[in-house]
């Protein structure tokens, strides 16, 4: 499974200056798990990475979701353990997937459109 990781939008500041230095975590619930690289000081972090992750299922429809959480990384001299920020739950049903008639060659050199995921915290 191949994982484009675009940007996030308007998240919640964590740190005293008003920002946050976020990172994401996928996990593919087969405890596989990936970290993208800290962005420093934003609320609007691009990261535009891509990401190769192992996930076996037998048809798209009954495959379980893929989980991203989102904390902010400490650094500091107290406390080094990351802030949970929220979680995106993502049905791959629901996600993006390239039409298995292309040639592999032209889906890698055609990443998929863009698709917003909302971050949440808690059941809500």
């Amino acid at each position: 499974m191949r994982y484009y990781i675009y940007q996030a939008r308007d998240l919640s500041a964590i740190d005293a200056d008003g920002s946050s230095d976020p990172f994401l975590v996928l996990n593919n619930c087969q405890g596989d798990n990936m970290k993208t690289k800290t962005i420093q000081d934003s609320l609007n972090p691009v990261f535009y990475t891509v990401k190769d992750l192992v996930y076996e299922f037998d048809e798209l429809e009954n495959a379980p979701p893929v989980i991203i959480h989102v904390f902010d990384e400490d650094k500091g001299l107290f406390d080094n353990n990351p802030d949970y920020m929220g979680s995106a739950v993502i049905h791959l049903k629901e996600a993006h997937v390239h039409n298995q008639q292309k040639t592999f060659k032209k889906m890698l050199n055609t990443p998929p459109v863009p698709k917003w995921h909302d971050f949440r915290v808690g059941l809500n």
